[in-house]
C-alpha cells in the first residue's frame, strides 16, 4: 500500500472505497470468494437431507439411505465450520494488515503536520482521530465481502423455496420488507444519536485527560467535589445518548431473530394446509423453512452493515480531518547543509496563527552573529515562544523570512534538524524508558554522546545517586517525582548529544533550582563562540550574561540593553 491509496482513501467517502483503494491490507479476492460459496453451497446439505428423510428415508424405511445422507450431512456441517473458521483467521489476518498499514500512515500525517493545525484541537480529539482506525478496520474488513458475497446466494435459497413451495415464497419476502422498512426507520434515528454520542464523548474524554493532567493540582486545591460534579453532568449527559443510540443500534439486531422465528411459524401455518391437500410433503414443508430461514441471515447481516456505517462515516470523517492538516514537509525542499555555523536573521518577519487572529510579529528584524549568545525578554503574551520556533523552523513565516547562514529556511526541509538547531522548552517532557534513552532519543548509536551531554548538564553526581544511574526508569509522570531541576537537565542534555550550532533556550532556566542555575551558567560559559545561544529568560541573573538583548514589544523586536534591564527592574521594584 502506498501513500497515494492512503490519501485517496481519507479523500472518498463511498462504503467501498476500503476494499477498492486499499488492495494491500486485503489477502488474495479469489480465496475469500471460493470459502464464501463453499459455505453457501454447504448451507444447502442441512434443508436436502431433512426433506430426502421426511420424504423418501422414513415413508420407505431406508435405514442404509438413512445412514448415508446422516454420513454425509455431518461431513457438509464440519466442512461448514471449517470454512467459517478459515475465513475468521483471514479476516483476523486482513484486520491486522488494515491497522498496521492504515495506523501508521495516520500517525504519519499526524506527525508530520504543521503545529498551527495540530494545536486547534484538542488532545482528546487527535485521540479520537487515531481511534477512528480501529472502526474502520472492524466495518471494512471482511464485513464488505461477506455481505457482498452472501447476497446472491440469499437470493438463491429464494428462487429453492419458491420451487418448492410455490407461492409461499412471498412469506419471507413480505417479512424481508416489513424488516427492511423497519431498519431504515432504525437507522435515520441512530445516525442522528451516534453522531451526538460522538460529540458527547469528545467532551468527557477532553475533560478526563485536563483532569488527569491536572489531578496535583485538583487535590492540592481541594477542588475534588467541583471536578466530580462536572464529570457526573457530562456522564449523565453521555448516559442519555448512549441509551438512545443502543436502542435504535439493538432494535433491527433483536427484531431480526423475531422475524426468523415469524417467517418459519408462519410458513407453517401457511403450508400445513398444503401438506393436508397434498400439494407440498412434509419434507418439502420442511425444506422451505430451513432455506428461508437461512434467507434472512445475509439479509440481516446487509441490513446491520448499512445500519453501523453511520459509525463508519464518522470515523472516516474524523480520518479526513487529519488528510486536511497540512504537511510540514516539503516534497522539493532539500535538507540543510551540515556545514552551518550558526548566523541567525530575521527580514521583515511577520507571522500570526490564523488569518482571523491579530498578528504575533510584524516587520520583525533581527541579526544575531553566529556563537553569540542573545537575550530576549517579553511579556508571557508577547511571542517569544513564537519566535523560537521560528527559528526553529517548526512554524513557517507568512512575511519575510527567517535567515540561517544565508539560507532562507522556507526553501529548505527544517523537519529534521538534529545537530544544527536544538530547542529546549520551558518544560522538559520525558518519555517512557530510562534516563540515558531520554537524553538519546532511544538513538543506541547515539549513547556515548548521550552520556557526555550528561556530565555536560551535570547529571552525572545526581544520577549516581538514584538506584539504577542512567538506567533508572522514567515516563512523562515524572514531573510528579523527579525535581523539576533534574528532569529540565535531562532535556538540556538531551539537546546537547549532537553538538548543535544553535541553541534556543524558552525559558529553560525557570524550572532550574539554585544548583541546576549555576551548572546551567557554566554551561554557558563553556558554549559561548561555539554555538549561538538565544535565549528567553526573565531571570536577570542569566539576562545579564548574554551579549546583546532584545525586547518583543508590539509585534516587533527592539534593542535593549543591560540599563534598560536594570530601569525595568528598578520600576518592577
Amino acid at each position: 500500500m502506498t501513500a497515494a491509496q492512503i490519501t485517496r482513501f481519507f479523500q472518498r467517502t463511498a462504503w467501498y472505497d476500503g476494499y477498492v483503494l486499499l488492495p494491500g491490507a486485503w489477502v488474495n479476492p479469489l480465496e475469500v470468494l471460493l470459502l464464501s460459496v463453499g459455505g453457501n453451497l454447504l448451507s444447502l446439505a442441512v434443508p436436502l437431507v431433512v426433506m430426502q428423510v421426511y420424504d423418501r428415508v422414513i415413508p420407505n424405511q431406508a435405514m442404509d439411505t438413512f445412514w448415508w445422507l446422516t454420513g454425509g450431512g455431518i461431513v457438509a456441517v464440519t466442512l461448514d465450520a471449517l470454512l467459517r473458521w478459515i475465513r475468521a483467521v483471514m479476516n483476523g489476518r486482513m484486520s491486522a494488515q488494515f491497522d498496521h498499514l492504515v495506523g501508521c500512515q495516520v500517525m504519519n500525517r499526524l506527525l508530520d503536520c504543521r503545529l498551527e493545525d495540530y494545536e486547534r484541537v484538542s488532545i482528546g480529539e487527535h485521540l479520537d482521530r487515531l481511534n477512528a482506525v480501529g472502526t474502520l478496520s472492524n466495518y471494512y474488513v471482511g464485513q464488505i465481502i461477506q455481505v457482498v458475497l452472501d447476497l446472491p446466494f440469499a437470493v438463491l435459497l429464494l428462487v429453492a423455496v419458491a420451487y418448492l413451495g410455490g407461492w409461499l415464497v412471498w412469506v419471507p419476502l413480505g417479512l424481508l420488507a416489513v424488516y427492511l422498512l423497519l431498519v431504515i426507520v432504525a437507522r435515520r434515528h441512530f445516525a442522528l444519536a451516534r453522531r451526538q454520542q460522538a460529540e458527547s464523548n469528545d467532551r468527557r474524554f477532553d475533560f478526563v485527560i485536563q483532569v488527569l493532567q491536572g489531578l496535583h493540582l485538583i487535590k492540592a486545591q481541594t477542588v475534588e467535589e467541583q471536578m466530580l460534579r462536572r464529570y457526573e453532568r457530562l456522564q449523565a449527559s453521555t448516559a442519555e445518548i448512549n441509551l438512545r443510540a443502543g436502542f435504535w443500534s439493538r432494535l433491527p439486531a433483536e427484531s431480526g431473530m423475531a422475524f426468523g422465528q415469524l417467517v418459519m411459524f408462519s410458513l407453517i401455518a401457511l403450508g400445513s394446509p398444503l401438506v393436508r391437500d397434498g400439494m407440498l410433503t412434509v419434507g418439502g414443508l420442511s425444506a422451505c423453512m430451513m432455506l428461508a430461514s437461512r434467507s434472512m441471515q445475509p439479509i440481516q447481516s446487509a441490513c446491520l452493515f448499512w445500519l453501523r456505517y453511520a459509525d463508519a462515516a464518522i470515523a472516516r470523517e474524523r480520518l479526513q480531518r487529519i488528510s486536511h492538516m497540512q504537511p510540514f514537509r516539503q516534497p522539493e525542499s532539500k535538507p540543510l547543509p551540515a556545514t552551518i555555523r550558526g548566523g541567525l536573521e530575521l527580514r521583515g518577519l511577520g507571522f500570526r496563527y490564523a488569518p482571523n487572529l491579530p498578528w504575533v510579529l510584524q516587520n520583525a528584524d533581527l541579526s544575531i552573529p553566529a556563537g553569540s549568545q542573545v537575550g530576549i525578554i517579553g511579556s508571557s503574551a508577547s511571542g517569544t515562544t513564537t519566535l523560537l520556533l521560528l527559528l526553529r523552523g517548526l512554524l513557517r513565516a507568512m512575511e519575510g523570512s527567517v535567515v540561517l547562514d544565508h539560507y532562507h529556511m522556507a526553501k529548505w526541509d527544517t523537519t529534521d534538524t538534529r545537530g544544527l538547531v536544538e530547542y529546549v522548552p520551558s518544560r522538559g517532557t520525558l518519555f517512557r524508558g530510562s534516563i540515558l534513552d531520554n537524553i538519546a532519543m532511544f538513538d543506541a548509536a547515539c549513547t556515548d554522546a548521550a552520556l557526555e551531554a550528561g556530565g555536560l548538564a551535570g547529571l552525572d553526581d545526581i544520577v549516581a545517586m538514584l538506584p539504577m544511574g542512567y538506567e533508572t526508569q522514567v515516563d512523562n509522570q515524572a514531573g510528579n517525582i523527579l525535581p523539576m531541576g533534574l528532569i529540565q537537565r535531562i532535556c538540556i542534555a538531551r539537546a546537547l548529544v549532537r553538538r548543535p550550532r544553535v541553541l534556543l533556550f524558552d525559558k529553560t532556566d525557570a524550572a532550574l533550582d539554585l544548583d541546576s542555575e549555576q551548572v546551567f551558567s557554566w554551561l554557558l560559559d563553556r558554549l559561548r563562540g561555539r554555538c549561538t545561544v538565544v535565549m528567553v529568560s526573565n531571570r536577570v541573573r542569566v539576562l545579564r550574561r548574554m551579549e546583546a538583548l532584545f525586547e518583543i514589544e508590539n509585534g516587533r523586536i527592539v534593542p535593549r540593553t543591560l540599563a534598560d534591564l536594570d530601569r525595568t527592574v528598578a520600576a518592577e521594584v
